[in-house]
């Protein structure tokens, strides 16, 4: 990828001013004057600018800044698209960056702390499946596509997440953004995300517990586990059968 300089982010910052002053997927936790200090701090590299200089504060600085690298790479002009032939796995802490579109003949699997950065489009003809116990971070600045997704990390997504299945976000202070999803069955449970607009079959967007036995129950004859007793058996299933062909 090409070098980045922090003229050149102010440069795309000043011409997206516009569109993310009227973009509630930022300004409802954003302000366009802290990216901008954020941008004029930038460390050297995307990576470390999404891993320490964006990190602590809301996700709504890293979806701008995944606006940041779209307008970068279209800027650019040299993008490339990365395949990736079986499933990919990312060990712990592990921090990839691809500099264009990536297409994976599989499933992608995070492991704890790891971080992947996509400045295009990400096409998944498997899963995703975020860390089981930690953060990971999922950043797609254009569209994205995959089977089934799962993660209790965070997950942005700069233009539309489309989910041929089961979208399953789950039980942290870590969110989910993007500005369309569409899905099968969209699953929130105790989550804070922001999509603009929802497309979906089945949404529960409500606390799955034991307490609310019908809910728990309805939940998990959409997922393929209706004898589920309690939510954590619900997404240990569904996280074996999402992740059987990624090992982490």
């Amino acid at each position: 990828m090409p070098a980045i300089s922090t003229d050149q982010l102010l440069q795309a910052l000043a011409g997206l001013r516009p569109q993310l002053a009227d973009d509630p997927l930022f300004t409802e936790a954003g302000d366009l004057e802290a990216l901008e200090g954020y941008v004029r701090r930038f460390p050297g590299t995307l990576q470390r600018f999404f891993c320490d200089t964006l990190q602590g504060d809301s996700e709504a600085y890293r979806y701008a800044a995944l606006l940041l690298v779209a307008e970068l790479l279209r800027r650019s002009g040299d993008g490339r698209v990365h395949t990736w032939s079986g499933a990919l796995p990312v060990d712990d802490e592990e921090v990839f960056l691809y500099w264009g579109d990536l297409k994976v003949d599989g499933d992608l699997a995070l492991g704890d702390q790891a971080i992947v950065l996509v400045a295009g489009d990400l096409e998944l003809n498997g899963a995703f499946v975020g860390a089981e116990w930690d953060y990971s971070l999922l950043a797609v600045a254009g569209s994205m596509t995959a089977s089934d997704v799962m993660t209790q990390g965070e997950l942005i997504v700069g233009k539309h997440l489309s989910v041929r299945d089961v979208a399953y976000l789950y039980r942290s202070d870590h969110s989910a953004v993007a500005p369309s999803i569409e899905a099968r069955v969209l699953v929130e449970n105790e989550r804070f995300d922001r999509f603009g607009a929802i497309e979906a079959d089945e949404h529960i967007a409500e606390l799955l517990s034991e307490e609310q036995p019908d809910r728990l129950r309805h939940a998990g004859s959409l997922l393929g586990s209706p004898d589920a007793a309690t939510a954590d058996e619900l997404e240990a299933a569904l996280r074996r059968r999402l992740s059987r062909n990624v090992p982490i």
